[in-house]
């Protein structure tokens, strides 16, 4: 399966817009991740745009506490969204299947 088979949405579900969406502070999805309590909020936000990327295990557990409303993929294309911006392509995200 190609990466862009598994994301069928046309857009991620950004961290950010999930937690906003329920309501949740920095601090209290960072709780919910287990994460420690130093610059946790910090490093949560870094996530959110795609700054940083979180470990496989702490992506599974973002999984987990969201519902499955973020996946893997979300997280994946949140970076490389962030990595293009970076270096100055215009285009946002990872290129999508052509049609077949």
């Amino acid at each position: 399966m190609r990466y862009c088979d598994l994301h069928i949405r046309g857009r991620p579900m950004l961290l950010r817009d999930w937690r906003e969406q329920n309501g949740w502070t920095l601090a209290r999805l960072a709780a919910a991740l287990d994460l420690p309590s130093e610059r946790s909020v910090g490093t949560v936000q870094r996530w959110e745009t795609g700054k940083s990327r979180p470990e496989a295990d702490v992506i599974e557990r973002i999984e987990t506490v969201t519902g499955g409303a973020v996946t893997v993929a979300d997280m994946h294309e949140t970076r490389l969204a962030f990595l293009s911006k970076q270096l100055g392509n215009s285009s946002e995200g990872v290129a999508r299947c052509p049609a077949e």
